[in-house]
């Protein structure tokens, strides 16, 4: 459970981090890709656009359910949360590089156990 409260904070971390530099990556790629022909309409639309904060979000509230889910898990309460929240290390995770796919098996590995 712990392991699976470890994978839900890496989670939120990139989530948060991700929504912070937002607008420099954005200005970062627009610069580098701005001098190359191929890519000055693509450019153009991006920074029309701006950064997309809803992938963050929606990272950072999966996140919260990993570890509401850990929290659960670890006291023995509400199987139900605690095997979702299990399902969703396995969806935030893939992202960056696969920790909560192998966290999450072995959890329902655990939860699946009739003891």
């Amino acid at each position: 459970a712990i392991l699976l409260m470890v994978s839900g904070v890496f989670g939120a971390l990139y989530a948060l981090v991700n929504l912070a530099a937002g607008e420099a990556i954005l200005a970062f790629f627009t610069n580098l890709l701005a001098s190359d022909p191929r890519y000055g309409e693509l450019t153009r639309k991006a920074q029309e656009q701006g950064p997309s904060y809803v992938y963050p979000i929606i990272l950072l509230g999966l996140s919260g359910l990993v570890i509401a889910g850990a929290l659960k898990m670890r006291n023995l309460q509400s199987y139900g949360l605690a095997m979702a929240g299990t399902v969703a290390s396995m969806v935030v995770f893939p992202a960056c590089c696969c920790f909560g796919i192998p966290v999450a098996i072995w959890s329902i590995v655990v939860l699946m156990k009739p003891e």
